[in-house]
């Protein structure tokens, strides 16, 4: 009997046994808790900066675009302006032809009266354009002083 004495001697009981099993149990679930836990937040994390990315990304495009818009509404504003000193010069010019012609043919007068009205009517046209765009120029600066 003795190497049964022994061996009772040496292996704890098994209520010690079974504790020593539970703790180990809790203790293994806890840290897979733990694991899956950090597991989430380093997802959730990494969907944040993709996110934050994108959103970067979109804003980027956004201010592209509203420069490029505005690119486009300064040069219309030039072109507006260089089309309205010739419009100024293009009524001065026809008050001064109308007057110094007056022994011309009044058929040849028909016809530059036209021709000036016509002018005018296409200038009108561009300046009402002119000014739909400088209504969208102040949306787009509206815009960009968002960002």
């Amino acid at each position: 009997m003795t190497s049964l004495a022994a061996a009772t001697a040496e292996t704890p009981p098994a209520a010690y046994r079974l504790t020593g099993n539970t703790a180990l149990k809790l203790d293994l679930s806890s840290c897979s808790e733990e694991l899956k836990i950090k597991t989430i937040e380093r997802h959730l994390s990494t969907q944040a900066a993709e996110t934050a990315s994108k959103q970067q990304l979109e804003s980027i495009n956004k201010v592209t675009k509203l420069e490029a818009e505005c690119r486009k509404l300064q040069a219309l504003a030039r072109k507006s302006s260089l089309l309205s000193d010739q419009r100024s010069s293009a009524v001065s010019s026809f008050s001064v032809e109308s007057f110094t012609n007056g022994q011309s043919g009044s058929g040849d007068q028909l016809k530059t009266v036209h021709s000036n009205s016509q002018m005018m009517r296409k200038l009108e046209t561009s300046e009402c354009d002119q000014s739909c765009s400088y209504s969208s120029a102040s949306t787009l600066i509206a815009k960009l002083d968002q960002f």
